[in-house]
């Protein structure tokens, strides 16, 4: 079953007094991206998140120990540690993925994750890559991680950008950066799985009508004298000139003359009279029809 272990970097006491810079403390971005990644991968991939978002700082070996218990029962699942890098050089920043040194499988998850943030952020001056991009994860050395080492799952930590570099840190407190980031996680996620990754607009696009060229624009409707006539003797209301008519209607046309011309005549030959009485009687018909 698939299953992300949507790990975010800290909790929200932890900055002040380290995991962070004076502008931003580093879980702010780290529950930004995890939050994210969260909604894009709603009914494609589960997500399991040992660290509450926004939360207080839940301890590595106890994260790492419920990441574990997890991966008992789904042992198809993956993970992904969100992180904003930090050093003593302001002019260090780019991208890197570390994975546990002896896992396959964890490396081909951060060669994919590299791909996808490559894809998605090509311009490299302005979204530079971190060495390689790719960092096993030793022991004993400065690549020897807690999140990649004890881990059971494949793992990897993520470390988006250099919060120390400003240029970087712009980015990191950028709303869209920390969107697109998540975008990049939730399509590698998916390639993983081999899930087809699409965004549902939930926004209706609003496009201005196009005119048909087909469709000629509308004339202006001019009541004619005799319309008029018929409208003061209440015979029709003169409207919809050029709509089409059943047969009932016409009778009714029909009617209302007849009840005119036989208002206004006080003598009627009875030859006409039976006529009318006919006419009068076949509408009646067409109406009940």
């Amino acid at each position: 079953m698939p299953l992300l272990k949507n790990d975010v970097g800290h909790g929200r006491n932890t900055y002040p007094p380290s995991k962070g810079v004076p502008t931003m403390a580093e879980f702010e971005f780290n529950s930004a991206v995890g939050k994210e990644t969260k909604i894009l991968l709603q009914g494609k991939v589960p997500t399991y998140e040992a660290q509450p978002f926004d939360g207080l700082d839940v301890p590595l070996a106890k994260r790492t120990n419920l990441y574990n218990a997890q991966y008992a029962k789904h042992r198809d699942a993956i993970g992904i540690s969100n992180h904003a890098n930090a050093n003593g050089k302001s002019s260090v920043r780019g991208f890197g993925v570390f994975y546990w040194h002896t896992s396959k499988e964890a490396k081909k998850l951060a060669e994919i994750i590299l791909d996808e943030y490559k894809k998605e952020f090509p311009d490299r001056e302005k979204y530079p890559i971190w060495g390689s991009g790719l960092f096993p994860s030793v022991p004993k050395t400065w690549t020897d991680l807690h999140m990649c080492r004890e881990t059971h799952a494949n793992f990897v930590l993520v470390e988006w950008e250099f919060m120390t570099n400003p240029d970087a840190l712009k980015l990191l407190k950028s709303s869209d950066y920390r969107k697109r980031c998540a975008l990049v996680n939730a399509k590698s996620v998916c390639r993983w799985y081999g899930i087809k990754f699409e965004i549902e607009d939930k926004q209706e696009s609003k496009q201005e009508s196009k005119p048909n060229p087909e469709q000629k624009p509308k004339e202006e409707y001019v009541m004619s004298d005799k319309v008029k006539k018929l409208v003061n003797l209440k015979i029709t209301d003169g409207q919809n000139p050029t709509k089409s008519v059943n047969n009932a209607y016409v009778w009714d046309i029909v009617s209302e003359v007849i009840r005119v011309v036989y208002t206004d005549i006080n003598k009627v030959e009875d030859d006409y009279q039976k006529q009318i009485d006919e006419l009068k009687k076949q509408v009646e018909e067409l109406k009940n029809k």
